[in-house]
């Protein structure tokens, strides 16, 4: 009980924090600074995401080291996959405007519809999977599909919330 009352601390405090550097670290964003900044609100939300899921699960002392390591690598995993994906993507688009370059669109369209990471992903679900028990399983396979939607949600209050501020002091003027 202690346990799970330090860790909703903790997330708190971590989401506070984490949602109050967002605004100061995209504000920063110019065109020399872009990539690093990226890097940083990639590192953040990976934290954040980390600690939401030992919530989420409650995995054991034990459970948790070797989850929270299959999990960068699965992470890690997406991350290549969806580079792969847009990258491929990309490529279909630049095809599709063009004419002839048949060999070419054969091997786009078959690298977009294959994707090399699916199956290395497969393992590393697996991988996790067989450290969880079933409670935990479908506990993890809610997180895994909500958690982007739902930061995704909540950084959207936060601007219509700093947007409403401004307007304030604009009436206020």
């Amino acid at each position: 009980m202690r346990r799970q009352a330090l860790v909703a601390i903790a997330i708190g405090t971590l989401s506070v924090l984490f949602l109050l550097i967002i605004p100061r670290i995209v504000a920063q964003v110019n065109s020399s600074t872009k990539p690093s900044i990226q890097d940083e609100i990639r590192r953040h939300t990976n934290i954040l995401k980390g600690w939401q899921l030992i919530d989420a699960i409650g995995p054991t002392a034990e459970q948790a080291a070797l989850l929270l390591t299959k999990f960068k690598r699965l992470e890690d995993l997406k991350a290549k996959s969806r580079t792969q994906r847009i990258q491929t993507f990309n490529l279909l688009k630049e095809l599709a405007e063009e004419e002839g370059r048949t060999e070419d669109k054969k091997r786009a369209l078959a690298a977009y519809r294959e994707n090399s990471h699916q199956a290395e992903l497969a393992v590393a679900y697996n991988d996790i999977y067989t450290i969880l028990d079933v409670d935990q399983q479908v506990k993890f396979a809610v997180f895994n599909r909500t958690f982007r939607r739902d930061l995704h949600d909540t950084l959207k209050v936060l601007a219509s919330i700093r947007e409403l501020k401004a307007q304030e002091k604009v009436e206020k003027k």
